[in-house]
């Protein structure tokens, strides 16, 4: 299969023609339909610990493409299988792509550096075209010899560039869903901004974090492109709707599609691509009460920055920063 960097890659049709013309292998698996969500999760699982890979829906056995059959239940498929993984899968991207005017699922896993993937307690890995489950003795290896690597090679300009031309929907699907899932979140899941619940100010999907002691923490998040701004003489009505949406977010309660359970969020990220300043953090703290305001967290493009030189971010993340980058230049030439 020739190499793939990204999901951009295949919105040229001779590249995913060529891809499909190399055959089901060991980083690349066909599925006519779309299967059920532990199916898909356990090929992500094989994939994520082995070398990576490429699912396609919408082709059969032969390489023919049939095409999908509906792109919301793929996508909505490719959501509950994500959730099966454990710890989750800090490098892979889902879409759509079209050859011959007809609808391919595509999903592109990166190798999993840190921890090994599971699916309910079980781990897989990729034997030629066969996902086959992993052997003691080869966890054992693999949790004795991985260290995930915090190498960070888009410069600080790159990425400060990114967080200003980025629309939300871009910022939170490329970038923000992989920084959670490398800190450890799990469920992390765009919402889209063609979900109608957005109203209630949460821009990621209920996600949550595990205590040693076992217990989970439930987040929810806001996400503003720009700066968020204050002025004291001249309160502006843009810091009012986020105030508005932050108080929907801390009392609206987030599904938890494991545990199949309603829970608040314990603590609610107000988001920004540009800078949150001070007066503005004040403000919306003072406006709330003092229970509710420990539970808002800030993180504006300043901090992420500094947490993504610490933590790293996955390379076809950081590709496909890369890419949306040089499209952007492209398109405004």
């Amino acid at each position: 299969m020739i190499k793939i960097h990204s999901l951009h890659d295949l919105h040229e049709e001779e590249v995913l023609r060529q891809v499909i013309s190399s055959g089901e292998g060991p980083t690349l698996e066909f599925k006519k339909d779309i299967p059920n969500p532990i199916i898909i999760a356990r090929i992500m699982s094989a994939f994520a610990n082995t070398e990576g890979g490429l699912i396609l829906f919408g082709i059969d056995d032969s390489g023919k493409v049939v095409g999908v059959c509906n792109t919301d239940q793929f996508n909505k498929v490719v959501q509950e299988a994500f959730i099966k993984t454990n710890p989750g899968i800090s490098g892979y991207s889902s879409g759509i792509a079209f050859l011959d005017d007809k609808p391919v699922g595509c999903i592109l896993i990166w190798p999993q550096h840190g921890l090994p993937v599971s699916v309910d307690h079980q781990y897989y890995r990729r034997l030629g075209t066969q996902v086959i489950t992993l052997e003691q003795d080869e966890l054992r290896d693999i949790l004795e010899d991985r260290e995930e690597p915090a190498n960070l090679f888009l410069s600080s300009i790159e990425l400060q560039r990114f967080f200003k031309i980025a629309d939300e929907d871009t910022l939170i699907d490329i970038l923000l869903v992989p920084i959670m899932r490398k800190l450890g979140f799990s469920c992390v899941l765009a919402k889209g901004h063609k979900d109608k619940s957005l109203e209630y100010g949460q821009d990621l999907r209920g996600f949550k974090l595990q205590l040693p002691t076992g217990h989970w923490l439930y987040f929810a998040a806001q996400v503003k492109t720009g700066d968020i701004l204050y002025a004291a003489k001249s309160s502006s009505k843009n810091i009012e709707e986020i105030l508005t949406q932050v108080r929907m977010a801390q009392s609206k309660k987030i599904f938890d599609f494991e545990t199949n359970s309603y829970h608040l969020p314990d603590h609610v990220f107000l988001i920004a691509s540009g800078n949150i300043v001070e007066g503005a953090r004040s403000y919306l703290c003072e406006q709330l009460s003092e229970t509710k305001a420990h539970r808002i967290l800030f993180w504006d493009s300043n901090l992420i920055c500094e947490r993504l030189e610490t933590i790293g971010l996955p390379k076809g993340i950081q590709i496909e920063i890369g890419n949306y980058l040089k499209e952007k230049v492209n398109s405004d030439a």
